[in-house]
Parts: structure tokens; sequence; C-alpha cells
């Protein structure tokens, strides 16, 4: 009867893993975004939309910061940090009459798009203006 309950106990600590194994296994299906018609699909959709403009607002934000000296860097880095805090409490104002439909996450990652790709023009307006330039 010990190893039996032995047994068990191993079983579940290892389901977590096992849970995580089968997830990431799952074979990749190339999403058809022009042809979404689930609120799963849309909505995976919009999140794909918004890691691409997160990407891009990443890359924008490095070069950016490479033409900065230090306090420019780190001035830099406040302000995003602030922006992402803005970004979030807006999207979430923005989408609050969703908030008990399906709708309201494809809304939050639109949201999220469309304020990354906001903010990642305000940083490209900054590039090579030469604005705390590094050796100032």
């Amino acid at each position: 009867m010990k190893v039996m309950k032995n047994n068990n106990a191993r079983i579940l600590r290892l389901m977590p893993a096992l849970a995580m194994a089968v997830i990431i296994s799952r074979p990749a299906v190339a999403l058809d975004c022009e042809n979404a018609t689930t609120t799963i699909e849309i909505n995976e959709c919009a999140y794909a939309d918004y890691q691409k403009a997160d990407e891009e607002l990443n890359a924008t934000y490095q070069a950016l910061r490479e033409q900065l000296n230090e306090t420019g860097k780190f001035l830099l880095r406040d302000a995003q940090r602030t922006w992402i805090s803005f970004r979030d409490a807006e999207c979430q104002r923005i989408t609050d009459p969703f908030r008990d439909g399906s709708y309201q996450r494809v809304a939050y990652n639109a949201c999220l798009t469309d304020q990354t790709l906001k903010r990642s023009q305000q940083l490209r307006d900054n590039l090579g203006t030469g604005e705390q330039a590094s050796g100032d």
C-alpha cells in the first residue's frame, strides 16, 4: 500500500510537467487570419498582430536606446515603463464595455496593437534627431 501511495504522489508531482509537455508538443497549425471566423481564431489573430507590433516596438526602442547617453537611457527606460502602465490601463478602459463578453480579449488585443504601433511611431520620430545623443 505504501508503494502505491508513493507512486500516486510521484505522478501528482509530475502532472504539471506532463501537461506542459502536451501543450508544447501540440502541432503548430498555420493561422489563416484572413478567414478567421470563430472568436478563438479571431483572438489568436489579434494576439499575433499584437506580438508583431511589440517586436517592432522592441526593435525601435533598442535602436533609439543605442543613440542615447546613460542619462537618456535611464529616462527612456522610465518613460517606457510608464507608457506600459498607461497602455494597459487605457486598453482596460477602452475594452471595459466588453468585459463580460467573448469579444473582450479580441478588443483588448486590438487595443494593445493600436497603442503599441502608436508608441513605435513616437520612438521612430526620435531616431536620428540627436536628442540626448551619446557623448553629450
